[in-house]
C-alpha cells in the first residue's frame, strides 16, 4: 500500500479528503467519482478500480510465486 499511495494502510486512504468513510463496504454507498477523487488524491491511480486490479494482480503474483 505505501509504494504507491502517500497512505500507509486502507484505513488511513478511507479518511483522505475528510471522507465518512470507515470501512472498505462504505466505499459502495458513495458514486463513482467521490471514490475516484479520493484514490486520485492519495495514489498514483487513476480510479479505484485501477488501484484494485493492480492490488489484486500483485497479492496473486506474491501469494503463488508467478
Amino acid at each position: 500500500m505505501s509504494q504507491r499511495t502517500n497512505v500507509s494502510s486502507l484505513p488511513e486512504l478511507l479518511q483522505v479528503g475528510q471522507s465518512a468513510l470507515t470501512s472498505i463496504g462504505d466505499i459502495s454507498s458513495l458514486d463513482e467519482s467521490k471514490i475516484n477523487a479520493i484514490v486520485q488524491e492519495a495514489t498514483d491511480f487513476d480510479s479505484w478500480q485501477d488501484m484494485f486490479g493492480t492490488a489484486v494482480k500483485e497479492y496473486a503474483a506474491k501469494k503463488f510465486n508467478l
